[in-house]
């Protein structure tokens, strides 16, 4: 009888754990974020949940933080008008891949907008299991025509000191 019951409870145990794991949120990757307010973001992984999307808005399970301006876009914690006067626009939400198409409501105002090289965390909870959230870090990429005068820049310094070399 003792055995049973032992092993009754670590069967228990054990789906109850893999139920917990499995509905616990982990983001495998993030697409290339840039600088613009209207742009695809996909965030991969699994243990997402789901939501209903598309929405604009904020909820309690998605957050984006400019670690570097310091504001965040996207995130309710009371469900009061002020928590996030930037907000997200989630396109899709499903347990492996939520994709957002930028950013709404205040977006610009203060400096509320993202430059080449901020520091960006995003976490996501999953709504059904309340668990999370998981994080994942990221930089703002530079904008390809930010590239082209820095490349511009580059080949016009050599050409300067080649000139100086030769003369």
């Amino acid at each position: 009888m003792r055995t049973f019951v032992a092993t009754l409870a670590s069967t228990v145990l054990l789906s109850c754990g893999y139920a917990f794991a499995s509905n616990m949120p982990n983001i495998t990757s993030v697409s290339e974020i840039t600088m613009q307010q209207y742009q695809t973001i996909t965030i991969q992984g699994s243990g997402f949940g789901t939501q209903a999307a598309p929405y604009t808005g904020d909820s309690p399970y998605i957050q984006l933080n400019d670690l570097t301006k310091v504001w965040q876009a996207g995130h309710t914690i009371c469900g009061c008008i002020t928590d996030d006067w930037v907000t997200l626009i989630v396109s899709s939400w499903t347990d492996s891949q939520i994709t957002l198409g930028g950013f709404s409501g205040k977006w610009g105002w203060y400096n509320w907008t993202l430059d080449s090289g901020d520091k960006i965390t995003i976490g996501v909870s999953n709504p059904q299991s309340g668990l999370g959230p998981a994080f994942i870090s990221t930089t703002v990429a530079p904008e390809p025509s930010s590239l082209i005068l820095l490349g511009g820049g580059i080949l016009g310094l050599v050409g300067v000191i080649r000139k100086k070399l030769t003369t």
